[in-house]
């Protein structure tokens, strides 16, 4: 059979914050933290730092690891309270600055990233360009109460859900990819919905993660079912184009809600944040069946949570709903993608080399979220396997070829997964 290549997007508002500059890395004393922190355990780097900052020990290195686990964790004013509490000297202080601007766009405090950034030398224009435009136009959403929006029927959807969305007054139709943060969407489309760019940083982008050049932008309006949201950031790509031209919203819209991608019954749950009664009839309409597992998200939006491979646990998964890879099985059915990561990893985890020689295989192992078991993924070879997230080292990433057997619930509050079935 043709197989179906449809390259996903892996891109960021704030892509290029890391153009502050190569921080040289301060010397880490607290190893057994570091360690911990590396290696994704959250939990363990909080309970280690928290005992070397009682003990008088490392007291500023300590409220570094204590920064970053407040804020993988959503605590935003937390881990900037720890960050004000670190002395000026520390070696270490530098390399907080990306995150620090992500902290206080998190909690919508524009001016005081803005302040921060006009503080360090160095910033690139475009960062502070952007940043400017959205004080000027801060993001707003509206959403009184519980809203259901079908997916759309689209060649795509099966395989990248797909929504009938207003944007600037226009009907149009966009896709869910929980790689993304905002909006994105190629030039052509740009310039039809009379969206004004600028230019934006380089962004690694794709499966292969190469480098393309971006515009940014500001939507005046996007509406998804009943959620009306103003003064969008988007990102404009220049790979979206040709059979690859498509819009994609991301993890940022949805964390403005309690939101629910429920794959069995093609529809999109999103209800307000906060609001006890919205919360309690969004859960009603799930199976009563439900596995619940912490997540963590890193920037603003590579959310990651916990898996396994077979034999192989206490692994970090990139949770990635917009890879569109479609192979044949050993069977000759077309099967979505799963997971991928790099070739290294998979030989690391003893997959034969004539399987990771091809482009795709069916996996010998089983594969796992949480407690969550699936059998005979198709596997593709990537980048995935070689990134770290603020020094987390990430395994790989897992798609919509695993989530899509669930109604996914991303609690942004709790910081908790909540995946039903029947």
């Amino acid at each position: 059979m043709n197989r179906r290549v449809f390259t996903k997007v892996i891109a960021m508002f704030v892509a290029g914050i890391s153009a502050f500059g190569q921080t040289a890395t301060a010397e880490k004393i607290l190893k057994d933290s570091w360690e911990a922190w590396k290696n994704g355990d959250i939990p363990l780097t909080k309970l280690r730092a928290e005992e070397h900052l009682r003990n008088n020990h490392e007291v500023d290195e300590a409220r570094h690891l204590l920064f970053l686990t407040s804020y993988v964790t959503g605590d935003y004013e937390g881990a900037l309270a720890y960050y004000d509490a670190i002395d000026t000297s520390y070696g270490g202080l530098r390399e907080l600055d990306e995150i620090v601007v992500e902290a206080y766009l998190h909690l919508l405090r524009i001016s005081e990233a803005l302040d921060f950034v006009r503080s360090r030398k160095g910033t690139p224009d475009w960062m502070e360009n952007a940043l400017e435009r959205h004080v000027a136009r801060p993001l707003k959403t509206s959403l009184e109460t519980l809203s259901v929006v079908p997916f759309a029927d689209h060649p795509l959807t099966e395989y990248f859900p797909a929504f009938t969305v207003e944007i600037n007054g226009q009907t149009t139709i966009a896709h869910v990819d929980t790689g993304g943060s905002f909006l994105y969407m190629g030039p052509e489309r740009a310039k039809k919905l009379g969206i004004q760019t600028f230019q934006g940083p380089s962004v690694a982008a794709h499966l292969d993660l190469r480098r393309v050049n971006s515009a940014l932008g500001i939507v005046d309006r996007f509406v998804l079912g009943e959620a009306v949201l103003q003064n969008v950031p988007i990102t404009v790509l220049p790979s979206l184009t040709g059979e690859q031209d498509v819009i994609i919203f991301g993890t940022s819209i949805l964390q403005q809600f309690l939101a629910t991608l429920d794959y069995p019954q093609q529809r999109l749950i999103l209800s307000p944040r906060g609001k006890t009664s919205a919360t309690q009839e969004h859960f009603q309409m799930q199976p009563s069946s439900q596995v619940r597992m912490p997540f963590y998200m890193w920037s603003d939006h590579y959310m990651f949570a916990r898996g396994s491979l077979g034999p192989y646990t206490d692994l970090n998964f990139f949770v990635d709903s917009g890879l569109v890879l479609v192979y044949p099985d050993n069977e000759g059915q077309a099967r979505q993608v799963g997971f991928t990561t790099s070739k290294k990893k998979f030989l690391e985890w003893d997959i034969p080399r004539k399987m990771v020689r091809k482009d795709h295989f069916e996996s010998p192992y089983s594969l796992r979220l949480g407690t969550l078991e699936q059998e005979g993924h198709i596997m593709v070879t990537g980048k995935a396997g070689d990134n770290n997230f603020g020094g987390i080292r990430i395994d790989g990433l897992i798609s919509h070829g695993f989530l899509k057997q669930y109604a996914w619930t991303i609690d942004f509050d709790k910081r908790e997964y909540v995946f039903s079935s029947e």
